[in-house]
């Protein structure tokens, strides 16, 4: 045991959800949200050439069968049985082509032509009908199916001065030199389906889109971190506390943070108050008080952090709004006492934490804001008073709420969200959810999942469907989703998991699919952050492979060494095996294994196990 752990344990022998109202703040903020500015044509001409429909379309055709896909999904699916070449499946296609909602018909018409035998003169008809999109869609087709006679007439339409003359002319282009070609709707719209059934259903750059996001994340450090520690913070024993102590100690950073106040916030307090460590900067600070905002069953163990937060740290309003919410005496009388001192959405934040004392004084208090200029601090003034004993502020709040015309609206929206953990609250947004939509509908199902109500889980299941949303609200539903997730909600995370550049959202998956012991969507991951420092995480790694898998998953690890690992790597991961299994898998390592006392493997399980005898 380290120095630094010997001291700890010297100090230590001495001595549902919380919605966080920033995510919420900047979840509702993005309503509506801001269209994404489309790809420039040469960048989709150029990403198209990276992706390729080899492998046969079976996962295509057994989700079309299953009749379990959403309208998005099932346009991917339709598309791919053209694309890779399906000839058995010409009659689906066909059918779609001729019927259906017009994203299937789209897909399947252009999958056609990416299928080439057998459907020139379906595709004819199409043209001849000249119904768009889908005429133009089924010149582009013909122009892509690769036969001579198809392309003859795709030449005599472009030649002609009918209104598909000039899609014609531009398809033909694009299928002879693509990188000279311009931008035309259907060109677009193929280049887009194409990409995205590929990612579901090809490869890209010759590996499947799922192995390239796993293998990104695999190198992205932070991530590493974050998903490992955190999830190690959960689990028992002292030996882990040790490892994340001595992580802290030696690297800091925001994961380090985090998992140590999940897993030893008393103790962490204790080191604070000693001044044995404190958070060596602001962001730090942030990630101390994240990890207190996201979990209401740590603020009672948490006063020693809650107070130093207050006292120190440049975040006064968010830690005495969490004083508040575990029901410190002293913090309704400090807010109301020194709410003139903050501004804009500090005193919300503050707001948010005194509703929480149901007492004659903050509700006197709360009703003398019913005419501040700010309607954000009104809303939230309003929604304090209704989770609590005040039926006419409830009253009121309802009104608003079923009224999606009224001015503030979604500040009221937002703030009420801001108190779901009451019951009063969830009772309004369960009578609120059915009529939303879109990414209102969103927010409020996260916000009522993460308090367990069963029946806003499936309606966040069915609205996620065909992905998450973008931004802060990504995040806090697949934070829902993730949240004590039963076996749909687990099919649901594997399905969206991984995302492309989406590092909130996928930590949220990932976590989701640790938690129950899903280790196979994980394994690459797991096996990077194992085979590499530093060391404190990759030790810990070694207890996550075991307790999402089993000795057996860590034994194979050993079986199936990457090329990269040296001696310091293979010293290391013994040094695991030897922690967390004792002498049974010392034994074990050296029936196996034949190089004796020169094994590094065999050194570090020797040590592994001897460390456990300090504690």
């Amino acid at each position: 045991m380290s120095l630094p752990r010997l001291f700890l344990a010297a100090c230590v022998v001495l001595g549902t959800a919380v919605l966080a109202p920033a995510q919420v703040r900047r979840a509702a903020a993005e309503l509506p949200p801001e269209p994404a500015a489309p790809l420039p044509w040469d960048e989709l001409v150029a990403r198209d050439g990276r992706i390729q429909f080899t492998k046969p379309p079976t996962d295509a055709q057994t989700e079309l069968d299953s009749l379990d896909l959403s309208p998005a999904e099932q346009e991917l699916a339709i598309f791919a049985l053209g694309a890779a070449g399906a000839l058995q499946e010409w009659p689906r296609l066909f059918s779609h082509a001729a019927e259906g909602e017009e994203g299937q018909r789209r897909a399947a018409i252009l999958g056609m032509g990416e299928l080439g035998i057998g459907v020139e003169e379906e595709l004819l008809k199409l043209v001849q009908a000249n119904a768009e999109p889908y005429a133009s869609d089924a010149v582009l087709a013909l122009a892509r199916t690769g036969r001579e006679s198809a392309r003859s007439r795709v030449e005599r339409i472009a030649a002609g001065s009918g209104p598909l003359a000039q899609v014609a002319a531009q398809s033909l282009q694009f299928v002879v030199e693509p990188a000279a070609s311009h931008d035309f709707p259907s060109g677009r719209y193929l280049l887009d389906l194409r990409w995205k059934s590929a990612i579901r259903y090809g490869t890209v750059d010759g590996q499947t889109w799922e192995v390239q996001l796993l293998l990104r994340l695999a190198a992205n450090e932070e991530f590493l971190d974050q998903l490992i520690l955190r999830y190690a913070a959960e689990l028992p024993g002292i030996s882990i506390r040790d490892h994340l102590l001595d992580n802290l100690l030696e690297r800091g950073g925001r994961a380090g943070v985090r998992a140590c106040v999940r897993a030893m916030p008393e103790q962490l307090a204790e080191l604070m108050r000693h001044d044995l460590w404190n958070p060596a900067n602001a962001d730090e600070w942030d990630a101390l008080l994240r990890e207190l905002e996201r979990s209401e069953d740590m603020l009672s163990d948490a006063a020693g952090l809650l107070n130093a937060a207050y006292e120190r740290s440049p975040y006064k309003a968010r830690a005495l709004r969490l004083l508040a919410v575990a029901r410190d005496p002293k913090a309704a009388a400090t807010i109301l006492a020194t709410f003139g001192d903050y501004e804009g959405p500090e005193r919300v934040t503050l707001l948010s934490g005194l509703a929480h004392f149901d007492d004659a004084r903050v509700i006197d208090f709360l009703r003398g804001l019913k005419d501040d200029p700010d309607p954000r601090l009104t809303a939230q003034a309003l929604a304090g008073r209704a989770r609590g004993r005040d039926d006419a502020a409830r009253d009121e709040l309802r009104a608003i709420l079923n009224d999606q015309s009224h001015p503030q609206w979604r500040e009221h929206l937002e703030m009420t969200c801001h108190h779901a953990d009451a019951p009063k609250i969830q009772a309004l947004l369960e009578a609120l959810l059915p009529q939303l939509t879109g990414r209102p509908q969103v927010l409020v199902a996260s916000v009522l999942s993460l308090q367990g109500r069963i029946g806003a889980r499936d309606v966040l299941r069915t609205a996620l469907e065909d992905g998450l949303p973008q931004g802060v609200l990504g995040g806090l539903a697949a934070r829902a989703l993730g949240f004590r997730p039963n076996s749909e909600d687990v099919a649901a995370v594997r399905r969206i998991f991984p995302l492309e550049g989406r590092e909130t959202e996928n930590l949220e998956l990932a976590l989701a699919l640790l938690r129950r012991k899903d280790r196979d969507a994980l394994k690459l991951i797991l096996s990077a952050a194992l085979w590499k420092g530093p060391f404190d995480r990759s030790v810990l790694t070694a207890r996550v492979i075991v307790e999402v898998g089993n000795w057996l998953a860590l034994k194979g690890e050993l079986d199936n060494v990457p090329i990269s690992a040296g001696t310091p790597d293979l010293r290391r991961v013994g040094f695991a095996c030897g922690e967390w299994g004792g002498y049974p898998i010392l034994e074990w390592l050296e029936s196996k294994r034949k190089q004796g006392s020169a094994d590094p493997v065999l050194q570090g399980a020797l040590l592994g196990m001897l460390s456990t005898r300090t504690q």
